[in-house]
C-alpha cells in the first residue's frame, strides 16, 4: 500500500489517494479464489478442486477481481489513514481511479470528513478568582436524608399496598390463554412506583393485600420486543407480603449507628467539611451549572462520535451492514431489496344442493382463515364479483389478502370462514389455490447474500451463483438452487425454485425464466422448475390437565403444527423430526403434559428439491 496524495478539501474534508500494488492485490485475489472455489462447478473437477488458472481461463482473468477489491480495500484504507495521521470521522466515499483493476493492482481515492482544526486564541495571562465555597443547611440535610434512606429497613405490614411499598408477588403472563416465555416470577420483590414493570402493572398491584389474588390486564407498548409489542395480555398475580420502608429518625442514635461520632451535631459538622472538600464540584459542577453543562456537552460529543464511528465501520462493508445501511451498499452493486407483495388466489365456493337459487359473491366480500397460532384470523377480499349459478356445484372466486406478507400463503383448507353470510354453501381453498405468492420485505440475510454474489456477474459465462442470484431477485422466491453440471445432457442447466408458499406457481416460474434468460449464454439449455411440495400427515396424542375443551385443545395443536411447517427460510424445508413436533407442542401449549407422535413413525428427510408441508392432522386428547 502506498499513499500517493493527501488533498485538503473544503468543509473539513480530505481526499486520500492510495495505490494497492501487484503483490498486495495478488494476495487478495488468492483469498477471493479460496473463498469462491467451492461454489464453482468446472467439468472434470470435483467442487472446490478446480485450479485457479482453469477457472480464470474459463470465466475470464478478472473473475475474482471484484471480491479481491472488497478484501484489499478496507485494510489499505485503514493503513493509509493511520500513515497519514488523519483524525477521520464518518463514512468515506470510495472511487476506483480510472476504473482500472488488473494484475498490477488498483488505485482508489477515499474522500472523508476529519475533525476540524481548532486555533486557540490568546489564553496566557488569564486569571480567575477562587470562588468561596458555601454550604447551606439544606445541603447538609439532603446528605443526611440520603444516609437515612440507605439505612432504612423493610417492615411487613398488614394493609393494602401503596406507592413506595415493596410487594412480594407471584405472577404469570398469558397471551390468549397461553403462558408466554419470560412472563413468570415467584416471590418477586416489586417496588411499587419504580416503573420497573410494564406500564400499568404496578398501578394495579397498588391496593392489594397479602394473600389476595388478581388478574391484571396489560397492553404492552408498541416499542416492546417483537413477540409482545402492542399485545393485550393477562397477568395472574398473587401477593404474599406487603413491606414498607422504615426510615430511621435523624437523632444522636442515628449518628452512632452510621458513624463513629456520638451526636447528630457532630455528624452535621462532618458533612459540612465533606461538602467543602467537594466544593468545586458542588459549586461549579452542579446539575444545570455552566461548567457541568460544558463538560456534559464534551463527553456527549465524544461518546456519540465513538458510537458513530463504530456504526460507520460496521456498515462500511456488505458483510456487516444492515437495514438502511445495507440498502445503500446494495445500491453500489446495482442491487435493490425485494419488496413485499400480497397473496392472490382462488377460494372455491361449493354446494351439494344444485337446485337452489344463484348465489352472488360481491366484490369486496371478506373470507377469513381459521385462527393461527396467535389466535388471529387472516382476511382475504374478493377482487372480482362472481356468481354460483343455479344448477352449478361450485365456482372459483379470485381473492387477495389484506396486507403484504408470506403469512397469507396458508395451506389448503384454511380459508373456511366468512365475514357475512352467503347462503347454504361451503367454501375453502384447494391445494393449488395460489396464483401469486405473497412475500415479506427481503430480510438483511437474504439481501446481503445476493449482494455478495455480485462478483459472479463479472464472469464471461453464467455460473451457478449467477443463476441463483437472478432467480432470487424475483419477488415471491424464497430461495433457488442451480445445477450447472449438465443434469439433462451437455449444456443443460436446471434452476429449482422454492416460492414463499412452497411449490412455485406458474406465474412465478415464468418471472424466474425471464430473469435467467437475460444472463444465459447462447447455447445454454435452461429448465426452470419448482420444488415439489410433499404433504405430511401428523397424528398426535396430547395429554393435558387443563379445563380447556377438547375443541379448544385440538384447534390450538393444529395452529401450532401449521406454524411449525410454515414455509420460511429459517427452517429445513425437506426435514421433519419427531422431536421437532413434540417440542413445538410442549412449548406452544402450556397445558400439554405430554405429546406422543404416532404419525410419522420416524424422522422424515427428503431430497433437496422437496418441501414438506402440513397434510391432515389428527389429535387425540387424553385427560390426567
Amino acid at each position: 500500500m502506498t499513499v500517493k496524495n493527501v488533498e485538503k478539501l473544503e468543509k473539513s474534508r480530505v481526499a486520500v489517494t492510495v495505490e494497492v500494488g501487484a503483490e498486495e492485490f495478488e494476495a487478495a485475489v488468492a483469498k477471493a479464489y479460496a473463498k469462491a472455489r467451492g461454489k464453482l462447478s468446472i467439468p472434470g473437477f470435483r467442487p472446490g478442486k478446480a485450479p485457479r488458472k482453469m477457472i480464470e481461463k474459463l470465466y475470464g482473468a478478472g473473475v475474482f477481481y471484484s471480491d479481491a477489491v472488497d478484501i484489499a480495500l478496507p485494510e489499505a484504507y485503514t493503513q493509509a489513514i493511520g500513515q497519514s495521521g488523519l483524525d477521520v470521522v464518518g463514512y468515506p466515499e470510495i472511487e476506483i481511479v480510472d476504473d482500472k483493476i488488473d494484475e498490477n493492482g488498483f488505485t482508489f481515492k477515499a474522500t472523508v470528513a476529519v475533525y476540524p482544526e481548532v486555533k486557540l486564541g490568546e489564553y496566557k495571562g488569564l486569571t480567575a478568582e477562587k470562588e468561596e465555597i458555601k454550604v447551606s443547611a439544606d445541603d447538609v440535610k439532603e446528605r443526611l436524608n440520603e444516609m437515612a434512606e440507605r439505612n432504612a429497613r423493610l417492615v411487613s405490614v398488614d394493609r393494602k399496598a401503596k406507592k413506595g411499598d415493596i410487594a412480594v408477588i407471584d405472577f404469570e403472563g398469558f397471551d390468549n390463554g397461553v403462558a408466554f416465555e419470560g412472563g413468570k416470577g415467584e416471590n418477586f420483590d416489586l417496588e411499587l412506583g419504580s416503573g420497573s414493570f410494564v406500564p400499568g402493572f404496578e398501578d394495579q398491584v397498588i391496593g392489594m393485600k397479602a394473600g389476595e389474588e388478581k388478574d391484571i390486564d396489560i397492553t404492552f407498548p408498541e416499542n416492546y420486543h417483537a413477540d409482545l409489542a402492542g399485545k393485550s395480555v393477562v397477568f395472574k398475580v398473587k401477593v404474599h407480603e406487603v413491606k414498607e420502608k422504615e426510615v430511621p429518625a435523624l437523632d444522636d442514635e442515628f449518628a452512632k449507628d452510621v458513624s463513629e461520632l456520638d451526636t447528630l451535631d457532630e455528624l452535621k459538622e462532618q458533612k459540612v467539611e465533606e461538602l467543602k472538600d467537594e466544593g468545586f464540584v458542588i459549586s461549579n459542577f452542579h446539575s444545570g451549572g455552566v461548567f457541568y453543562t460544558m463538560l456534559m456537552i464534551v463527553l456527549r460529543i465524544k461518546v456519540e462520535v465513538i458510537e458513530l464511528l463504530r456504526v460507520v465501520l460496521n456498515n462500511m462493508f456488505v458483510s456487516h451492514a444492515g437495514g438502511a445501511w445495507l440498502d445503500l451498499k446494495m445500491a453500489d452493486y446495482s442491487k435493490k431489496r425485494k419488496k413485499a407483495q400480497k397473496t392472490q388466489g382462488f377460494v372455491t365456493v361449493s354446494r351439494t344442493d344444485m337446485t337452489g337459487e344463484a348465489v352472488k359473491i360481491p366484490k369486496g366480500h371478506v373470507f377469513k382463515s381459521i385462527l393461527d397460532i396467535n389466535g388471529e384470523e387472516l382476511r382475504f377480499f374478493v377482487l372480482e364479483a362472481a356468481t354460483l349459478q343455479k344448477g352449478a356445484s361450485s365456482v372459483d372466486v379470485l381473492v387477495e389478502d389484506e396486507t403484504e406478507g408470506s403469512r397469507y400463503n396458508v395451506p389448503a383448507g384454511q380459508i373456511v370462514r366468512t365475514l357475512t353470510y352467503l347462503g347454504d354453501v361451503t367454501f375453502s381453498n384447494a391445494e393449488d389455490w395460489i396464483v401469486r405468492e405473497g412475500s415479506d420485505t427481503e430480510d438483511d440475510e437474504s439481501a446481503r447474500a445476493r449482494t455478495l454474489r455480485s462478483w459472479s456477474e463479472l464472469a464471461q459465462r453464467a455460473t451457478e451463483d449467477t443463476f441463483i442470484d437472478a432467480a432470487e431477485s424475483v419477488p415471491g422466491v424464497l430461495f433457488a438452487q442451480a445445477d450447472c453440471n449438465h443434469p439433462r445432457g451437455q449444456g443443460t442447466v436446471d434452476v429449482i425454485v422454492t416460492g414463499t408458499a412452497g411449490e412455485a406457481t406458474e406465474g412465478l416460474l415464468a418471472a424466474v425464466r425471464e430473469a435467467v434468460d437475460k444472463i444465459a449464454g447462447p447455447y445454454d439449455n435452461i429448465l426452470v422448475k419448482s420444488s415439489v411440495t410433499v404433504s405430511q400427515n401428523i397424528s398426535v396424542t396430547v395429554t393435558t390437565d387443563t379445563a380447556d375443551t377438547d375443541e379448544a385443545v385440538e384447534n390450538r395443536i393444529k395452529a401450532i403444527l401449521t406454524e411449525l411447517l410454515a414455509v420460511r427460510r429459517s427452517r429445513k424445508l425437506n426435514e421433519l423430526t419427531l422431536s421437532d413436533i413434540n417440542h413445538a407442542i410442549r412449548s406452544g401449549y402450556s397445558g400439554a403434559t405430554n405429546a406422543a407422535v404416532s404419525e410419522p413413525e420416524a424422522d422424515v428427510k427428503l431430497g433437496k428439491d422437496k418441501v414438506i408441508i402440513l397434510g391432515d392432522v389428527s389429535v387425540t386428547i387424553e385427560r390426567e
